[in-house]
Order: C-alpha cells, then structure tokens, then sequence
C-alpha cells in the first residue's frame, strides 16, 4: 500500500520506553504479524459462532470479532508508517496502544470509499458495545437474532478491507461448504427490531436495540449502504430437481458426476431490484445536494463503469426500451470525488469524439 502521510511522532513517554529498550520501535511492529493474529482471531470467531452447544458463543464471537479489527486496524496504520500507541505523557502506561475507534479516525485516507462510511463505522460501534457489556457485565439473550445480522457484516466488510489492502481473502482460510440446519424461518430485521424492542422487558437489551434501530433508520435516511452495517444471509437448501422455487440453491448434482456444488441464483423482480430510472438518479443527487449532475455526466459514468452491463447496477428490458437502475448506482456516483467526475467526462468526450470520426 503505498504511504499516504508522514510519519506521526510517538509521544515523548513511548520514545523513551523505545529508547530504554522496554518497548519495540514502530518499524519492528511488524504488520504481518498483526494481520495473522488479527485472521486468526476472525476464524475463530467463525468457527465458535457456529457451535450451536456454546451458550456463551455470542459474547465469545462478538470479542474474538471486535479483537480481530483491532488488529487489522493497527495493521492498516504500521503498513502506513502511522503510530499505534496512545498519546500519553505517563511512563507507566507507554506501552498503551490506542482504542479501535481512534484507529478507525486515523485510517479514513487509508480505506476505500466503499468501507470509509457511516455504515461500517456503526457496524463497528454496536460490535463494540456488545463486546464492551459482554466483558464487563452481561448481555441479554434478546438481542441474539440481531446480533447474527452485526456479525455477518463485520465479517464482509472486513473480508474486504483484507482485499483491498493486502489482496488477501480470508475466506480461503476456511471451507464455505458448510450444512446450515435453520429450526425457524428467516427474520426480517426491520420488523424484528420494531417488536423486540417493544417487548423486551430487560432494559439492556431494549436500549441496545433501540440504539440499532434508530441507527439503521438514519442510515436508510442518508442512502448509506446499510449493507455494511447489517446483513442477512439466507440459505435454502432443495432438490436439484426443485430449483425453480429457490433464491440459492447448494447441492450435489449427482449426474454431474462431481464434487463440486451446484449453485443457481434466482434474479430478483427489477421493480425491487433496479426502480431508478435515470431521471430518478439525478433528482436523488440533486436533492441531497452531492453534487451537480446532469444526463451528459451520468451517460459518462454508466460507459466509463461499464454499469449496463452489470446486472448488480442496471437492468435492461429485452426489448430494449426500459433501463432501469439499482440503489447501487447512486452509491457509486457519491463516491466520486469532483475530480473523478472531471476525468469521467473527459474521457468520455474523446470516446465520442473517436466514435464520430470513425463513422465519418
């Protein structure tokens, strides 16, 4: 990853502790081994969450979870030359290092626009909040089913801070082929949150619900990706001869004649899925004050990104007279800084510009 900043000074107490031999200079502060503790503990975190027997899983996956952002957060700024220690003035305490949250501040120029955000940061938060209860008091067992929502986006979105930053994926330190057994039906979270935090009689499960309820209305106010705060996975397990009825299927075609799984995903309804047309997309930016976007800027985006023929930002009727887009369209387009709109428009206007000489 190349080096955004200088490097920032240790406080005077860490330089010396380094300097009498008690604590390890930053460049011996290895990033590698930060990384490794840090997978380490997300496998584990994966692996005891899915012990259906261990009563005390959720608090165990929630610290392992918390534990391992820790570490790749650090990670991110040693990698970046940027100190990891607390600043503090008192010997007894140099060997500190600072909290997550102050990490996550110091590594925003260091993040990708897709996980510098409100959601991920909210993610984090709730996970720490948890973690925190679980140490140091207890938590309610009302708070479980959301908790599996929490989780499973701190797991993405660290998979792809992995990614991004050291082109490494956790999810080859383990098996996906796993035999997911549900005794009830999937949850929808909106309406789960609205009646759990009405019913609950503990008063530390409804306030931690009530703080995740509100926290998932302002980000779906905001257009964030909700998807890095919460996300809900469900898996249908059928026949390989009853495939029309399920969103994904994972089985063993047996006249295949291999090991390998089947899978097939059913496409959404574009109504749910793509309801934007391009009119709605530039009256959304505008509203929101974003930024300046008209149809030329937007026409340059969708050919510089490729988006009609990603089925995950555009929809197109076979026909060929209704386009369509999704919610992820609008999400890309905020991410883009004005100098990237610039370089958008530009290139395409020689695209153009070619294109119109070619036919001449």
């Amino acid at each position: 990853m190349t080096d955004m900043s200088p490097k920032t000074p240790n406080p005077p107490a860490v330089e010396q502790a380094i300097a009498a031999g008690e604590l390890p200079t930053a460049e011996a502060v290895q990033s590698e081994f930060l990384i490794e503790h840090s997978k380490e503990a997300m496998v584990a975190a994966i692996e005891i969450y899915n012990k259906p027997t261990i009563r005390y899983r959720n608090e165990c996956t929630a610290i392992l979870l918390m534990n391992s952002w820790e570490l790749v957060l650090k990670a991110l700024l040693v990698s970046n030359k940027q100190s990891i220690f607390a600043e503090t003035n008192d010997p007894k305490i140099h060997a500190r290092t600072i909290s997550w949250r102050k990490a996550w501040n110091k590594i925003q120029s260091f993040l990708p626009q897709s996980l510098a955000n409100a959601a991920t940061e909210s993610n984090l938060d709730a996970l720490a909040k948890y973690r925190d209860r679980a140490i140091h008091c207890y938590n309610s067992s009302d708070v479980g089913i959301l908790l599996y929502f929490i989780f499973q986006a701190a797991i993405a979105n660290y998979r792809d801070l992995l990614k991004y930053a050291w082109n490494i994926d956790i999810a080859d330190e383990m098996t996906w082929h796993l035999l997911p057994i549900a005794m009830k039906p999937p949850t929808d979270i909106v309406s789960h949150l609205g009646r759990a935090t009405e019913s609950s009689d503990n008063s530390v499960a409804s306030t931690f619900l009530a703080e995740i309820k509100d926290r998932l209305h302002d980000l779906i106010k905001s257009d964030e990706d909700v998807d890095r705060f919460l996300i809900r996975i469900t898996i249908a397990l059928e026949s390989i001869k009853k495939i029309d009825d399920a969103n994904v299927v994972v089985g063993i075609d047996g006249k295949a004649g291999g090991d390998d799984p089947s899978v097939v995903v059913r496409r959404q309804d574009p109504n749910q899925s793509h309801p934007f047309r391009q009119k709605d997309i530039l009256a959304r930016i505008e509203e929101t004050g974003d930024k300046k976007l008209t149809s030329y800027v937007f026409q340059a985006i969708v050919w510089k990104y490729k988006l009609k023929t990603d089925i995950k930002y555009c929809w197109s009727a076979s026909e060929g007279v209704l386009t369509r887009y999704s919610s992820a369209t609008m999400k890309l387009i905020r991410t883009l800084s004005a100098t990237e709109v610039e370089d958008v428009v530009a290139a395409y206007q020689d695209h153009c510009r070619k294109r119109r000489q070619a036919r001449a």
